[in-house]
């Protein structure tokens, strides 16, 4: 998502129909909160009651959508029609809306399996806007982006600020012509780089060490090899020397970015011109400029660094725990898209190396969040107001089990016998919102009421 907004961001094209992307992403992670919801209910079933709510959903859905784990060439093949699979997507997800259910368990494994659905109708809507935009349902919609946490870009502006203003005083105080090609780079370098967090640094590092290098062969090029080139052939031949092997060392996933910048800043070191100049103190004073540059920048990096993968995701979830006491406050106010963005948001950014738990942890936020906002919708048609305020009160003051109770006295409230209910679908799946809600804050309970280690 973090590159899709960097090009959503660099393209007026894209950020005109951004939509359809931002609705490809959202659209995967819904099917992986759904598929949570589902995975959780069924686990806390019998085995009898499980397997009826599970068959009666996978009747509807068809064999393609039921194919297991696809690699490769099988998932290419899988994969070819995107427009297909959007049609067969979204009408498994109004079959599995519109299936009778007996009980709440039943309602709740179809809706989600209908909600699943859609988020990857979704996502093949946004490969098919990749591949051909005509064949895609656009949006015209600009897409809302979201911060995720201010704190990350506050300490990438301040650095960069820093550097920026550090080299500019260097060259004030030495007044060395060369200063602004080390600004230049400096500040290309710390901007570049600062969005990439914990690889910030090695990568500004490998940046450093490649334009070393490349200052070395360059002056063995400029002074020793091309004063005896007089040719073009000749000349062709001195270039060719350094650039093939620095073209196929950047193929190899092996410190590739490295020799990438190697091969691209060869040239301009070398200053090539109709009439070749051998200028020492000019080359040197043009290298000495980008090297101090760039080792300021990675200097900068080390001595300013990021938030570590930890911290950050400590924050995502603390910055989760208080939106959703927030919204469980102020529900009414609350808009279902609203809240699955900000969401989906921490979930994109949320570092690999952070624990399954955190990951699951904020899919449950997601859940229990737009349940609320739904729930609160209809919690007047259905009598149950009361109840689901209490419930909410207790969320916003970190009382689960409270919350719980409150919950399933609602539950029984919808429960009542009614003759001739013409809501009882509507009820059965108010109730099916409600057991995803009660499930979600007896199982991560710690989290919800900030007990986690």
């Amino acid at each position: 998502s973090p590159v899709i907004d960097q090009a959503i961001g660099e393209s007026s094209e894209l950020r005109a129909r951004s939509r359809v992307l931002q609705d490809a992403v959202s659209g995967l992670f819904t099917a992986l909160a759904s598929w949570r919801i589902t995975a959780e209910h069924l686990h806390e079933l019998s085995d009898d009651r499980s397997e009826r709510a599970a068959t009666a959903a996978l009747g509807v859905i068809p064999d393609h959508f039921r194919c297991g784990r696809l690699e490769g060439g099988a998932a290419q093949h899988w994969a070819a029609d995107p427009l297909a699979l959007r049609h067969s997507a979204r009408d498994t997800a109004f079959a599995l809306m519109r299936l009778p259910a007996q009980d709440p368990s039943q309602r709740l494994v179809a809706d989600q399996a209908a909600h699943a659905m859609l988020g990857l109708a979704h996502a093949f809507n946004g490969l098919l806007f990749v591949d051909d935009p005509r064949l895609a349902d656009e949006r015209p919609q600009i897409a809302k982006l979201h911060v995720p946490d201010w704190l990350p870009p506050w300490i990438n502006a301040g650095r960069i600020f820093v550097t920026i203003g550090l080299a500019q005083l260097l060259w004030i105080i030495t007044a060395w012509p060369n200063g602004a090609s080390a600004i230049t780079f400096a500040a290309v370098i710390v901007i570049l780089f600062s969005p990439r967090d914990e690889q910030a640094y090695p990568l500004a590092r490998s940046f450093f060490y490649g334009m070393i290098l490349i200052a070395i062969i360059a002056a063995v090029l400029d002074f020793v090899v091309l004063p005896k080139m007089e040719t073009f052939l000749g000349f062709s031949l001195a270039l060719g020397l350094a650039l093939v092997p620095l073209g196929a060392l950047s193929a190899q996933p092996w410190n590739s970015g490295m020799f990438m910048v190697m091969a691209f800043n060869l040239s301009p070191l070398l200053g090539i011109r109709n009439v070749m100049v051998y200028d020492a103190a000019q080359f040197f004073n043009s290298a000495a400029g980008i090297i101090i540059g760039t080792g300021f920048a990675a200097l900068m990096l080390r001595l300013i660094p990021p938030l570590s993968p930890a911290e950050r995701s400590r924050r995502l979830l603390a910055l989760t725990r208080r939106d959703l006491r927030r919204l469980a406050a102020r529900a009414g106010a609350a808009r279902v898209r609203d809240w699955q963005e900000r969401i989906f948001a921490r979930l994109s950014v949320l570092p690999q190396s952070a624990e399954l738990a955190q990951g699951a942890q904020l899919v449950a936020a997601l859940s229990l969040g737009t349940e609320i906002i739904r729930l609160h919708r209809i919690a007047d048609r259905f009598a149950i107001r009361r109840d689901l305020e209490l419930a909410m009160s207790a969320v916003a003051d970190s009382q689960s089990r409270i919350a719980v109770q409150w919950l399933l006295q609602a539950d029984r409230a919808l429960t009542a016998p009614i003759e001739h209910d013409p809501d009882s679908e509507a009820r059965l799946r108010a109730r099916a919102r409600l057991c995803a809600m009660k499930e979600a804050l007896t199982l991560f309970s710690d989290y919800f009421d900030g007990r986690e280690s």
